[in-house]
């Protein structure tokens, strides 16, 4: 007679979601960068600014989406760009790529764990250009 194990397979389970949640904490980092700092800026009309002026002269709060409605969604954003976003891009660079080595034999979940890999790293290499420190600095100022 087989007795069956009543214990649920969590392991199989959290399989399942673990690399949809990499793929979302990359996509978070990604949009907080793009909704905070990039789009205010390329909106704003601020890459056409005369050579030579320090985009320090444009007051943030006067710039969309800072005078909106919407100006403390946006500052969560920021604040999670500027403090949060690069940890969280590192270590989801690192987890997803682990996940893409672990579930070599996975197809499906393998999609995910590489559009993770590849969001992640993306938002990484992003934070040392040249305009995201700008942008940045900018920001904090």
């Amino acid at each position: 007679m087989a007795v069956l194990d009543t214990v649920p397979d969590r392991a199989g389970a959290r399989a399942r979601w673990q690399p949809w949640l990499a793929l979302g904490l990359a996509l978070l980092c990604a949009t907080s960068y793009v909704v905070a700092l990039v789009l205010p800026y390329y909106v704003n009309g601020l890459d056409h600014r005369p050579p030579g002026e320090s985009l320090y002269l444009h007051d943030l709060s006067e710039v969309w989406p800072y005078d909106t409605a919407y100006w403390w969604l946006v500052a969560l954003l920021a604040l999670f760009s500027l403090v949060l976003a690069p940890f969280v891009g590192f270590a989801v660079a690192f987890w997803s790529g682990w996940g893409l080595w672990a579930e070599r034999r996975a197809p499906r979940r393998r999609v995910v764990w590489f559009a993770a890999t590849a969001v992640s790293t993306a938002s990484v290499i992003w934070i040392f250009t040249p305009l995201a420190q700008e942008l940045r600095i900018w920001l904090v100022d």
